[in-house]
């Protein structure tokens, strides 16, 4: 079953809506391949649904006119989930800023996890880490660089301090080695191996 439009200037019909005989429902397009088939051409005519008394989607499905699909929402969080009866819970969430949060509805940097992660592959952190709890590693943990561990009540802080680099550093003058370790107050106790 087709359903057809035309112009008021007598231009022959066009089908818009097409139900095929095993109840597939295909908008824009006469070839269904699951349930309800929408064909976006191009960002501007995907899916939308509405807030009440809105006129710009909460949220769109559709593609930027190219092979890369989008889902979007206005611009406010969106928003990830369960629904059991009626009952929302969230489970993850995208804020407008960019933040990704999960079990988090408050992520505060680019990705905010509240618990346990688990990560099976190599982890790559191009700049300064801060872990404010346990740290456990089974295998290598290293640095291009050095490797810092302190511990005090602020960054500046090197009462309890630990430093691994593969080059001295300023100020230890005659160092030729390859491998330095420094431990206690900054500037203190080191070890250098050859």
């Amino acid at each position: 079953m087709g359903f057809f439009t035309s112009n008021s200037y007598g231009g022959g019909p066009t089908e818009r809506i097409r139900i095929s005989a095993d109840g597939s429902v295909g908008i824009g397009t006469s070839n269904m391949y699951s349930r309800l088939n929408v064909r976006a051409t191009s960002h501007s005519n995907g899916i939308s649904v509405h807030r009440a008394a809105d006129t710009t989607a909460a949220i769109y499905i559709g593609n930027d006119g190219g092979n890369n699909p989008i889902l979007a929402a206005n611009n406010a969080d969106m928003l990830f989930g369960r629904d059991v009866s009626g009952v929302f819970t969230e489970r993850m969430r995208l804020t407008n800023s960019g933040n990704l949060g999960v079990g988090t509805s408050n992520p505060t940097y680019k990705l905010h996890v509240n618990g346990t992660s688990y990560i099976n592959e190599t982890l790559y952190v191009n700049g300064a880490t801060t872990v404010d709890a346990n740290l456990t590693v089974t295998g290598l943990l290293r640095a291009d660089s050095e490797l810092q561990f302190l511990r005090g009540a602020g960054s500046g802080d090197y009462s309890n301090y630990i430093r691994a680099q593969n080059y001295p550093s300023a100020g230890y003058t005659g160092a030729t080695s390859k491998y330095w370790l420094e431990y206690g107050a900054k500037g203190g106790h080191h070890f250098v191996l050859n």
